[in-house]
This record gives structure tokens, C-alpha cells and sequence, in this order.
């Protein structure tokens, strides 16, 4: 078969299928939040009145979604949001307490009243889904931009230049729909096997490209390679009786990982 050249909404397809694969990996790393619904109260509870004063009584409402925030003040590596899905409403929810999002200087409340033991359960957790969150946003903006590291980038600079992406071929039909969802797959397994012609260039803009982005490409495909051996894992927000993500987290340095 001759050379492919994908359209923007073919390459569309193939990022939000890294994307897919990565969010079900980081589904795996998540399941197993280590606190039941009282324990989930308790640390976002005030222990006193003038506590939840301080917070804004008159921001208190129903709810089936609270965060809260940890940090290094915790035994967390970096400020991050916890956002817990519940499977009934409790009647206690600030303002902070329904936004996800990490806000420098306007932390979300956190009551540190776990036992020792449940407590390093938690911040192994957080560790955990921390790291799993920040490799798969690092996994899909390397993607995305290798995609776009030269103009009218085909099939055969896809296998060439990131062997590893080949596995992913398969894996875009689930984000396509009609008869040509196969599109990835069918050209991929008509690849020959003679793509020297276009692996990368010894100098030139794409060169330096590649001298900046290899360290993360071998960490990206490592991801993915794991990434694709998993089963689907789905969403457990409506399933667990409690279940948590990691939602937001404090860019230190402009870093992603």
C-alpha cells in the first residue's frame, strides 16, 4: 500500500485514542481509595463551629462530590486535589469544596484527624495517582506534539521515527465511528518493512526536535506499552461506594512530571 497521509481529524482520532488508553491506565492506579464515606466526612469536617464559620456557613449545601487538598504539610510530595465521588449526598459542601481545581494561596480544607495508619494509606494513594495523572497528561502533550513536528507527517514517519506508536494503530477504531474506523489499523498492517528513507534526519529543525523529545519519548512508550496490556477498567465514580481521583496538582517550575 502506498504512503498514508492521516487528515487532522484522523490524527484527532489517534490522540484522543493515547489519551483513552492512557486514562484507563490511570483508572487502574486509582482504584482502591483507602477511605470509606466517614473517613471521607471526617477530613473534610471542621472540628468546631468557629472552624466552619471561618469556612462560610452559608455556603452549605447537598452534595455528592467533595475535594480536598494535601500537601507537603501532609506527607504529599506537592499540593494536590483529592475529588471524591460518593454514592449518596452528605449536607456539607463550601465553596472550595466542589472546585477541583488547584488554586495557589486558596487551599481546599483538609481535617487531619486520620489515624497514623490510614493516613500513610491515603498519602501512598495520592502518591500514586499523582504520578500516574501527571505521566499520562506528559504521554499525551509528547504525542501531540510529535504529531505535529513536521507539516503532512504520514503513516511511514509515524512508524519509523516512534516505532512504539504502532500499537496504538488498533486502538483508534474505538474512538471512530463508520466504516472507515479501520482506517489506522488496515494501513498499519500494510507497513512495509524498508522505512529508512523516513527515520530521522541526521540535521535540520526535525533533527534538533528529536535531540529535545527523545528522553521522553522512551518514557512515553514505556507508559504505553504498558498501557495497552491492561483491560478496560471503565469509570468507578458511579460503581464504588467511594471513589477518588486525583483532579488537580500544583506545577512546580512549569513541570508536568
Amino acid at each position: 500500500m502506498s504512503n498514508w497521509t492521516p487528515s487532522p481529524e484522523h490524527l484527532d482520532y489517534f490522540r484522543r485514542a493515547v489519551t483513552a488508553l492512557m486514562q484507563n491506565r490511570v483508572n487502574t492506579m486509582e482504584a482502591g481509595f483507602p477511605l470509606d464515606l466517614d473517613q471521607v466526612k471526617l477530613v473534610t469536617t471542621p472540628p468546631s463551629l468557629a472552624d466552619l464559620l471561618a469556612l462560610g456557613l452559608d455556603s452549605l449545601k447537598d452534595t455528592a462530590v467533595l475535594c480536598f487538598e494535601l500537601g507537603p504539610e501532609q506527607g504529599a510530595s506537592r499540593q494536590c486535589i483529592v475529588k471524591v465521588y460518593l454514592r449518596r449526598e452528605v449536607y456539607y459542601a463550601w465553596k472550595r469544596q466542589t472546585d477541583p481545581r488547584y488554586k495557589p494561596g486558596d487551599p481546599i480544607y483538609f481535617n487531619n484527624a486520620l489515624d497514623s495508619d490510614t493516613h500513610a494509606k491515603l498519602i501512598k494513594w495520592v502518591e500514586t495517582a499523582l504520578y500516574e495523572r501527571r505521566l499520562a497528561m506528559l504521554v499525551s502533550l509528547t504525542v501531540a506534539d510529535f504529531l505535529k513536528h513536521r507539516e503532512d507527517i504520514s503513516i511511514y514517519h509515524i512508524a519509523a521515527r516512534w516505532p512504539a506508536l504502532k500499537i496504538v494503530f488498533p486502538h483508534v477504531s474505538e474512538q471512530m465511528g463508520g466504516r472507515h474506523r479501520d482506517i489506522w489499523k488496515s494501513h498499519g498492517d500494510q507497513l512495509g518493512r524498508h522505512l529508512a528513507r523516513w527515520e530521522w534526519p541526521m540535521r535540520g529543525e526535525e533533527a534538533e526536535w528529536y535531540d529535545r523529545y527523545r528522553r521522553r519519548m522512551r518514557l512515553c512508550e514505556e507508559a504505553l506499552l504498558s498501557a495497552v496490556t491492561l483491560p478496560e477498567v471503565g469509570n468507578k465514580a458511579f460503581v464504588a461506594p467511594v471513589h477518588g481521583e486525583v483532579a488537580d496538582w500544583e506545577k512546580l517550575n512549569g513541570q508536568i512530571l
